[in-house]
C-alpha cells in the first residue's frame, strides 16, 4: 500500500518538475547561434514580457516575434558578426516582478539593453533600474507617461495613448459628439488614456457624461453599462488593454442600447472579435497603419518591410503577427540598428559594460531617423522618445466579422433613456446570473467538504479547465454538442484522476493533520493545473458558442440572454438534483453518515474510499457546468480560475459549508451585495466584497451566516 502511495506521489512531484521546468525554460531563451567567433562577443539583449497574467496574451506573441527576429539576425551574422543572446525574462503582468527581472538581467546577465515592459504599470516600474544601470529601455506599452515623463533612457515603440486620444476626440468632435462616456479600466495603460481622456477632452470642448471604470480581470459589466445607460451620453470611449472589452461591448448592445462604441490599439485583436461576435459590429478603433499592411501604399519601405515580417511571421507560425507583435519586432530592431552603427571594437566594450561604449550605444538610439518599422517611420530625437506621428495612424472598424479600413458611418446616437422599471430588472437579472454561477462553483465547494471535512481550493480551476476545453474543441472542429458531452466525460475524469493522484494517499495514512494536508495539497494543485493550462491552452482568452440559436428573448423592452437564463435554470437544476441524491440516494446517505461519524459508516459498511472518490468526481462534474455555461458570457483563459475559486469559496463558507439550500441564498447576498456597491459606489470595488464577507464570517460566524453553531471535525 505504502508503495502505491508513494508512486502516486513521485507521478505528482514528476509532473510538477516538467512544469515547472518547461515554465523555465519558456521564461529564458537564447539564441542558438550565440558563439560565432571568440573576438565577436554576444550581445545580450534581454526581454521583460507579461507571459502570464493579463496581458499574457499581449506579451506571448511578443516572445514569438523576439525569438524570430533574434534568429533572423543571428542567421544573417549577427549585429556586425557579433550575435544577440535573448534572455526572456515574465513579470506576470505585476510590476513588483518586473522590478526583480530587470535586476536579474541588469546585474547577473549583464544584458546591454532591457525590451519591455508589455504594459505601462511594469514599464515605468523598471525604470529606475535602466537609468542606473546606464542601458536603454525601449518599452512595447502605449502609455503617454512612458516617454511623456522624458528620461534619456527610455524609448518606446508604440503609437502612444496622447497621439491617438488626440485624433480620437477630434474626429469625435467633428462628428457632432458633444457628450461621451469614458470606460477605462484601472490598469497601467487604462489610468494613463483616461488622464490623457481628461485632457483632450476639456481641449475639445466634450463633456464627460459618464466617466467609469473596471479591474482587469473583471467578469462582469453590469454596473458599467448600467452607469452609460442612464446617461446622456452620445458615443462611448473604451480604451484598455486587456481582454474585458468584449465582455464590456457584449453586456452593453445585449441591453439594448446602441451608442457607438470607440476604441484603440488595446481592441487591436482577433480575440477582441471573437469575444464580443456579432455584437462587436460596428466597433471603430485608432490604433498603427500597420494593423492592416493595406493601409500603406504600395511600394513603400513601411509597406514592404512589414509585409516581409507578416510572411515570415506566418510561415513560422501559422498566424499573422498582431500589433503587439509588431511592437517586439521595431523594439529589437531598433536595438539592432543602434547597435549596428559602432565598430567590432564598441560592441565588445559595450558587452563588457564599458561606460563610454554605452553612452555612444544610447547616442546612436536616440539619433534614429527614418527607420521603417511596424509603427512607421520612427524619428527619434533628444526630445522624443517616441517617434512616430499622426500619419502613422488609422481607424478601423469591424464589418462582417472583419476589420475593414475606416470609421464606422452614421453611428452617432444619444442613448437611449430606460425607465427605473427596466434598469432594475437588468440588475436582478445580472445578480442572479453572477449568483447562480457563485452557487455551481460552492456546491463543489460543500460535496468535498461533506466527505472530507476539507476544501479542495482547486475547484475555480475545475471551473476554468471546463470552459477551456470545451472552446478549444469547438476551435478545432468538433460539434458544440459533442464538445459539451466530451468536457463533461473528461471532467469526471479529472475528479477520478485528482482524488487517486492526490487525495487518496493521504486518506490511507489517516492522521490527524488530515483536513489540513488537503488544504495545502489542493492549493498546490490548483497553481500546477494553471500551469498546465497555460501550456495547453496558451495564454489567450478562449471563446465559447453560445448553447441556443436564439441569442436573446424580448420581454417588452427587456432583452435578456437565452445563456443567462440557462445558467440561472441549470444551477436550480443542479441544486434541486443534489438535495434529492443527498436525501433519498444510497449515495447520499452514505455521505451523510460519513459526514456525522466517519468511524461509524465504515462500521456499516461504507467505503470511505468510495464515498471520497465519488465526491471529488462530482465536484469536477459540477465545475465544469459551470465553466461551460459562463463561457460563452465571458470567455476563459488559463487564470480565470483564481477570481471564480474566492467567489464559489465565499459563498461555501457563508452558507456554512454543508446546506446547498444556504449556499443557495449566501450566492444571491454576495452577488446582490457586489451589484450595489458596483452601481452606488464604485465598480472597481465590488470584488472586494467576497474578501470582506470571508474575513468577517471567519472571525465573528465561523459557522456561517444562515448554519447554526455546531462540532467541527477540527
Amino acid at each position: 500500500m505504502r508503495g502505491r502511495s508513494l508512486h502516486y506521489s513521485l507521478a505528482v512531484l514528476i509532473a510538477a518538475m516538467v512544469v515547472a521546468l518547461s515554465g523555465a525554460f519558456a521564461g529564458c531563451s537564447a539564441s542558438s547561434s550565440t558563439r560565432q567567433s571568440s573576438s565577436h562577443s554576444p550581445l545580450r539583449i534581454g526581454a521583460i514580457l507579461s507571459l502570464s497574467g493579463t496581458y499574457a496574451s499581449m506579451g506571448a506573441v511578443e516572445k514569438q516575434s523576439l525569438e524570430l527576429e533574434t534568429k533572423k539576425i543571428n542567421d544573417a551574422g549577427g549585429v556586425n558578426g557579433h550575435p544577440i543572446e535573448l534572455i526572456i525574462e515574465n513579470d506576470n503582468t505585476d510590476e513588483s516582478k518586473a522590478v526583480s527581472a530587470a535586476e536579474k538581467l541588469i546585474n547577473k546577465d549583464k544584458v546591454i539593453a532591457i525590451l519591455g515592459a508589455t504594459g505601462t504599470g511594469p514599464t515605468m516600474a523598471i525604470r529606475s533600474s535602466v537609468e542606473k544601470a546606464n542601458i536603454p529601455q525601449i518599452s512595447m506599452a502605449g502609455g503617454n507617461v512612458i516617454t511623456g515623463q522624458l528620461s534619456s533612457h527610455v524609448f518606446q515603440t508604440p503609437w502612444t495613448n496622447e497621439l491617438l486620444l488626440d485624433n480620437l476626440f477630434k474626429t469625435l468632435k467633428g462628428r457632432g459628439v458633444k457628450r461621451i462616456a469614458l470606460v477605462t479600466d484601472s490598469g497601467g495603460y487604462g489610468k494613463d488614456g483616461r488622464a490623457i481622456a481628461l485632457e483632450k477632452a476639456q481641449k475639445y470642448a466634450l463633456e464627460l457624461a459618464v466617466d467609469t471604470t473596471f479591474k482587469p480581470g473583471d467578469t462582469d459589466m453590469a454596473a458599467q453599462v448600467a452607469s452609460v445607460k442612464k446617461s446622456n451620453a452620445q458615443a462611448i470611449v473604451l480604451w484598455n488593454a486587456g481582454k474585458e472589452a468584449p465582455l464590456f461591448v457584449k453586456q452593453y448592445k445585449l441591453s439594448g442600447s446602441s451608442l457607438p462604441i470607440y476604441g484603440g490599439s488595446g481592441q487591436a485583436r482577433a480575440e477582441f472579435i471573437e469575444g464580443a461576435g456579432k455584437y462587436a459590429e460596428g466597433v471603430t478603433i485608432i490604433t498603427g497603419k500597420s494593423f492592416v499592411p493595406a493601409s500603406w501604399k504600395d511600394n513603400t519601405n513601411e509597406r514592404n518591410a512589414i509585409e516581409t515580417f507578416f510572411k515570415r511571421f506566418n510561415d513560422s507560425y501559422g498566424s499573422d503577427p498582431d500589433i503587439f507583435a509588431g511592437h517586439a519586432y521595431d523594439a529589437l530592431h531598433l536595438v539592432a540598428n543602434a547597435a549596428g552603427a559602432m565598430s567590432d571594437a564598441e560592441l565588445n566594450a559595450l558587452a563588457k559594460e564599458d561606460n563610454a561604449a554605452q553612452k555612444s550605444f544610447l547616442k546612436n538610439l536616440e539619433s534614429t531617423n527614418n527607420f521603417y518599422g511596424f509603427g512607421g517611420t520612427f524619428a527619434y530625437s533628444s526630445k522624443d522618445h517616441n517617434g512616430l506621428t499622426s500619419e502613422d495612424t488609422a481607424y478601423f472598424y469591424v464589418k462582417d466579422g472583419k476589420w475593414a479600413q475606416g470609421a464606422a458611418q452614421g453611428l452617432t446616437g444619444q442613448s437611449q433613456a430606460q425607465s427605473s422599471l427596466a434598469q432594475l430588472a437588468d440588475l436582478i437579472i445580472n445578480t442572479l446570473k453572477n449568483a447562480s454561477l457563485y452557487a455551481l462553483i460552492a456546491l463543489g465547494f460543500i460535496v468535498v467538504y461533506l466527505t472530507t471535512g476539507s476544501l479542495n481550493f482547486a475547484q475555480g480551476e475545475f471551473v476554468a479547465l471546463a470552459g477551456l476545453t470545451a472552446a478549444l474543441l469547438t476551435r478545432i472542429g468538433l460539434p458544440l454538442s459533442a464538445a459539451i458531452v466530451v468536457t463533461l466525460i473528461l471532467s469526471l475524469c479529472l475528479g477520478w484522476l485528482f482524488n487517486a493522484a492526490l487525495i487518496a494517499p493521504l486518506m490511507k495514512r489517516n492522521n490527524k493533520h488530515l483536513v489540513v494536508q488537503i488544504v495545502i495539497i489542493t492549493i498546490g494543485a490548483s497553481v500546477l493545473l494553471r500551469q498546465i493550462a497555460l501550456h495547453i491552452f496558451g495564454p489567450d482568452e478562449l471563446a465559447l458558442p453560445s448553447l441556443f440559436k436564439t441569442d436573446t428573448l424580448k420581454l417588452g423592452t427587456l432583452s435578456i440572454e437565452t445563456q443567462t437564463l440557462a445558467l440561472i435554470c441549470f444551477a436550480l437544476i443542479a441544486f434541486i438534483v443534489f438535495a434529492f441524491l443527498y436525501k433519498y440516494a444510497r449515495f447520499g446517505k452514505a455521505m451523510r453518515a460519513y459526514e456525522q461519524s466517519p468511524e461509524g459508516a465504515q462500521l456499516v459498511g461504507v467505503s470511505a474510499k468510495s464515498i471520497v472518490r465519488s465526491s471529488f468526481m462530482l465536484s469536477s462534474f459540477v465545475g465544469a457546468l459551470a465553466g461551460i455555461l459562463i463561457t460563452p458570457l465571458t470567455q476563459m483563459s488559463f487564470d480565470s480560475g483564481v477570481n471564480l475559486g474566492i467567489k464559489g469559496f465565499a459563498v461555501a463558507l457563508i452558507g456554512g459549508l454543508t446546506n446547498p439550500l444556504y449556499a443557495l441564498l449566501s450566492a444571491v447576498l454576495l452577488a446582490g451585495l457586489e451589484t450595489l456597491s458596483g452601481v452606488f459606489i464604485d465598480p472597481i470595488y465590488k470584488d472586494v466584497i467576497a474578501y470582506v464577507l470571508i474575513i468577517l464570517v471567519l472571525v465573528l460566524r465561523p459557522q456561517g451566516l444562515f448554519a447554526r453553531a455546531r462540532k467541527e471535525k477540527l
